[in-house]
């Protein structure tokens, strides 16, 4: 008897073992190209946005689309190894990390307390840095699942819950970028009403036809040594209009990244002698009045800076009026009715009734924001952007041309193509 069970245990062990063998499994090295291809476009998204990469704290929500896990369990590895891998390549301590699932909008998978976690490690050399927000993604579909999935209703979802999280970096994890249909389940459609309303305070970052921001191929490991297969994991990207955020603790992203920074150390006085840390304070003052001088005052440096147009009325207007984050100034056409309350600036060349460009105040720079402009925003000294642009004012005070294009309605009703430059500088105050 003890020898059939013998056998038995060998033999399930066998079966168990080739079983193993003949599983599909993910390479994870094949990802590493587009990691850092997704890396460097939400680096350049955040900063665009207002954001500094290197001193700014960031909430990163990790959306994934659930319905193929059962089906296809290989690229929900892959899903769950692209948002680990961000986490532990790009985040640091004091940043925050949650995660939801969606399908046909989201769905509760967990506690709503058990899906966000604050790091509290930063270097990428530590192994255990992600252990927790590993356990804060999903591992199922939803219950009853048909697959399929609606991107703009989930999108406008997480827009709606995060709409005062000027910090996020929403990351969508899909099979597929675009919307996919299932039995009982209606697509909203990207003309609706509530996904257009979205775009008033987030940017969905551009890519693929198919509506990705970026497409990540992978290499699946087949059984029996056969050559591995490829596939693709879609990712969607979404970034506030304007980020803001409170500011990193212990040093840089890099530095933290690299393990690099140093704590403060705080001298004591525990043996009576005499306390060292006295001799601190003039170099403490000596440092508030360089920093002062060099415009970083605790106004951010901007009570120092004028913002100065060139054909408006009125011209001239101080950063340090403007609170951070919100309008310095609203440039229009001179038959503009300001019902919103923000400051404003005439310039003859604008269109009569609309609006040409808005400069927002960020910290000690100034973002260009082209967005809702009756004309488009083209360039910025020549160079073209998309929408907006930030500013850092430099000594030299030197001058700075914007360039807008579009249509407008003549008096006879018929539209004409125009081009209208407003050149503007900023200079000390």
């Amino acid at each position: 008897m003890r020898f059939l069970i013998y056998i038995l245990t060998v033999f399930m062990g066998l079966s168990l073992a080739q079983a193993q063998e003949g599983q599909l499994k993910l390479d994870p090295n094949s990802l590493k190209a587009s990691q850092a291809q997704l890396s460097q476009i939400i680096q350049e998204a955040v900063q665009k946005a207002g954001g500094t990469w290197e001193t700014n704290a960031i909430h990163w929500v990790l959306a994934f689309k659930t319905g193929y896990f059962k089906d296809d369990p290989v690229r929900a590895d892959a899903a769950r190894e692209v948002a680990g891998q961000l986490i532990q390549n790009l985040a640091v301590a004091g940043d925050r990390v949650s995660a939801r699932a969606f399908e046909f909008g989201l769905w509760e998978y967990k506690n709503a307390a058990d899906t966000t976690f604050t790091l509290s490690s930063s270097a990428t050399s530590d192994a255990s840095k992600t252990a927790n927000v590993l356990e804060l993604f999903p591992l199922t579909p939803k219950s009853g699942s048909l697959g399929g999935h609606d991107v703009e209703r989930a999108a406008v979802e997480l827009g709606t819950e995060f709409s005062q999280a000027s910090d996020t970096v929403l990351v969508m994890l899909l099979n597929s970028a675009a919307s996919q249909g299932a039995p009982g389940e209606q697509l909203i459609g990207s003309n609706a009403p509530e996904y257009q309303a979205l775009f008033e305070t987030w940017n969905r970052l551009p890519g693929t036809k198919d509506g990705a921001t970026l497409e990540m191929p992978f290499k699946v490991i087949q059984p029996n040594n056969a050559a591995p297969t490829e596939a693709k994991l879609a990712v969607v990207v979404f970034v506030p209009k304007t980020f803001s955020s409170v500011t990193l603790s212990g040093g840089t992203r890099s530095e933290l990244l690299a393990g690099t920074s140093i704590a403060p150390v705080i001298p004591t006085n525990t043996g009576g002698g005499f306390p060292f840390w006295i001799l601190l304070i003039p170099l403490a003052i000596g440092a508030f009045f360089l920093i002062r001088n060099l415009g970083g005052s605790s106004s951010g440096g901007a009570s120092a800076w004028m913002l100065e147009l060139n054909e408006t009325s009125p011209s001239s207007f101080r950063l340090a009026d403007s609170k951070n984050n919100s309008t310095i100034v609203l440039v229009v056409g001179t038959g503009f009715n300001n019902d919103g309350g923000d400051t404003i600036a005439t310039h003859p060349k604008a269109p009569s009734t609309g609006k040409l460009v808005r400069f927002v105040r960020i910290g000690n720079t100034v973002k260009i924001d082209g967005n809702g402009g009756s004309l488009e925003l083209k360039t910025l000294d020549g160079e073209t952007v998309i929408d907006s642009a930030i500013v850092k004012p430099d000594s030299s005070g030197a001058d700075h041309t914007l360039e807008f294009q579009g249509e407008i309605m003549s008096s006879t009703g018929v539209p004409r193509s125009t081009t209208v430059n407003l050149r503007f500088r900023l200079v000390k105050g």
